[in-house]
């Protein structure tokens, strides 16, 4: 963003004076969980609300040239649907009228369904048990998405190569391995070496695992199963997917789309491939890999911010060219939840019955790993630097899971939008305005807040 300020970000007379008292730059990562076209609906609506995409007015006097709004975002981890919204938000492109962009509604106001499921019951059950070539309903499903949003055909990993003015968000997309149960990364960056020897099941090096004699120290990763990535492993070169595709390898919902298929070339993995379901089998939050990526990211920030308080060198930190840190930065997650949420009722008194304590048992495991991924994320970023968005349940019509959305369910969603808005900024969803309403609930709860 270099001194160019955004819309909601402090004003140029902010960073003046002395840099060890200058508010902070937040860096944001964006984690969307799953949820069907719910979730890409509402991930959309809310990334549009917060970072809408293109020009943004540059404060007054300031002289910069109008940038995207979309800057402030780092990297957004999506799972499920919620990858979807990501990578439909991050290919928007803001039209000479801004009335005319393409809105969450156009794109997943339709029904992506039937096709995909007429496919199903007339082609893919027949080519079961007879066997021909052709397409099937997953490529069905992904043309659907492109005919509402035509950048979604666009290449994938392109996006990051191609020289722009404006910055694009990292997209990270979660998928799970079939053989493995690991995740799968379908990303522009990696975030984690591969195993020795390296086959269909590898997943990135884990710390309890011993190195080969002469092989190099890796920082461990944090989180639960590991990486598989999907360019490391299995493109080579210049080899790229479509934009519908790499957010359908994370959102492989249940029958409804076969699952993927990864085949090994003349690169990346040896073996006969790998198979990839949809990325909730491990975690529904994307908040896993998010604080992946803060971890490998923590380093070079405590540098850039050692150097913008004018302290002493940190060792093995490298000055970029000898460039001049203004501002420190912090990180900031936003958390997009796609569920709704509801107030937890207190357990049944007395002693579970012995015979159905292991099923009970495994049943509030599952329930609760979501649950302890978000905690992991909370502790990781602070309580004023964690914001979330969720849906709350209420009566009336609750958007469901699946591929196609009711002009009721919308409404129950765009309502729920509408209550998150600030009133004292002009009725906006804006980014400064929840961190100021984060901060102030960590207070209130006797959370430490930084108040630089």
């Amino acid at each position: 963003m270099g001194r160019c300020q955004l819309r909601d970000l402090p004003s140029p007379a902010d960073v003046t004076g002395d840099p060890k008292t200058t508010p902070s730059v937040p860096l944001v990562i964006v984690a969307a969980s799953g949820g069907g076209v719910r979730a890409a609906y509402w991930t959309s609506s809310v990334l549009d609300e917060l970072f809408p995409p293109g020009p943004v007015r540059s404060a007054a006097g300031s002289g910069c040239t109008p940038s995207d709004g979309r800057a402030p975002v780092f990297a957004a981890s999506g799972i499920s649907g919620g990858s979807l919204g990501v990578m439909s938000w991050i290919s928007r492109t803001s039209p000479d009228v801004p009335s005319q962009m393409q809105s969450p509604k156009v794109v997943f106001g339709n029904d992506h369904l039937s096709g995909a499921v007429a496919w199903l019951t007339y082609v893919d059950l027949p080519r079961a048990f007879i066997g021909f070539g052709g397409k099937d309903r997953a490529a069905v499903l992904e043309q659907s998405w492109e005919h509402r949003q035509k950048e979604l055909k666009d290449p994938f990993y392109a996006t990051w190569q191609t020289s722009t003015a404006t910055w694009t968000p990292l997209a990270l997309l979660n998928g799970t391995a079939v053989e493995s149960g690991c995740r799968v990364l379908t990303s522009p960056v990696q975030l984690g070496a591969f195993d020795r020897p390296v086959g269909a099941t590898s997943c990135t090096q884990r710390p309890e695992q011993p190195l080969r004699p002469g092989a190099r120290q890796e920082e461990p990763q944090v989180g639960g199963p590991t990486l598989i990535d999907l360019r490391g492993g299995f493109l080579c070169g210049k080899q790229d997917v479509k934009r519908s595709t790499a957010a359908l390898l994370s959102a492989r919902f249940p029958w409804i789309t076969p699952s993927g298929r990864l085949i090994n070339g003349t690169c990346g993995y040896p073996g006969a491939g790998l198979s990839v379901v949809d990325g909730g089998y491990v975690e529904g939050t994307g908040s896993m890999t998010a604080v992946d990526l803060r971890e490998q990211l923590d380093r070079v920030i405590a540098c850039h911010n050692q150097r913008a308080k004018g302290g002493p060198a940190v060792a093995g930190c490298k000055a970029a060219g000898g460039a001049v840190a203004a501002r420190p930065v912090e990180m900031v997650l936003v958390q997009i939840d796609n569920g709704y949420n509801s107030v937890a009722t207190a357990p049944a008194p007395g002693r579970p019955r012995e015979l159905l304590v292991p099923l009970q048992g495994k049943a509030a495991a599952v329930n609760t790993t979501d649950a302890n991924v978000r905690q992991r994320a909370f502790e990781a970023f602070g309580c004023a630097n964690y914001l979330p968005f969720a849906n709350v349940r209420g009566p009336g019509t609750q958007a469901p899971l699946g591929w196609v959305l009711s002009k009721s369910a919308q409404q129950d969603l765009d309502d729920q939008l509408k209550r998150l808005k600030n009133k004292e900024a002009g009725n906006r969803l804006t980014f400064s305005g929840q961190r100021a309403d984060t901060a102030a609930a960590c207070r209130s709860h006797g959370q430490v807040v930084d108040t630089r």
